[in-house]
């Protein structure tokens, strides 16, 4: 498992929000070693916890190294519907929000369109695929 931690950690460092087809709420990885432009890897599911608040994180700790927070700010495809903005972690940082959900990938999604976490009882609470509105 931790090996597959740090799989992910190495794959996915910063994301930037993307809405896909099918109405999926998608990750657009950003690797900002390649001349700081960031190579992006569109497709990635993008995840809720049912325990979150509109302001709080309820994942910290070995829950975000399963489900890595979406860092934030983000911006949405033409079309699509939903409000979208940040929270700040207990750490510091900042988290991508969707409808007022703080949003998460899962480092069991290996490729995009993967969505091995939906409805997932895991660290505290149900995960679920964050869909949209187009």
């Amino acid at each position: 498992m931790l090996e597959l931690v740090r799989r992910h950690q190495r794959r996915q460092r910063h994301a930037v929000q993307r809405f896909g087809v099918g109405g999926r709420c998608r990750g657009e990885e950003r690797d900002h070693r390649r001349r700081g432009r960031g190579h992006q890897r569109p497709g990635f599911t993008l995840y809720s916890f049912a325990p979150d608040t509109a302001t709080t994180s309820k994942c910290s700790g070995p829950c975000a190294q399963i489900w890595p927070p979406l860092t934030g700010p983000v911006a949405a495809a033409q079309g699509v519907t939903g409000k979208l903005g940040t929270i700040t972690r207990s750490d510091g940082s900042k988290q991508a929000t969707y409808d007022g959900h703080p949003l998460y990938t899962y480092i069991a999604d290996n490729a995009p369109g993967q969505a091995n976490g939906n409805n997932l009882n895991l660290n505290g609470g149900i995960w679920h695929e964050v869909t949209v509105a187009s």
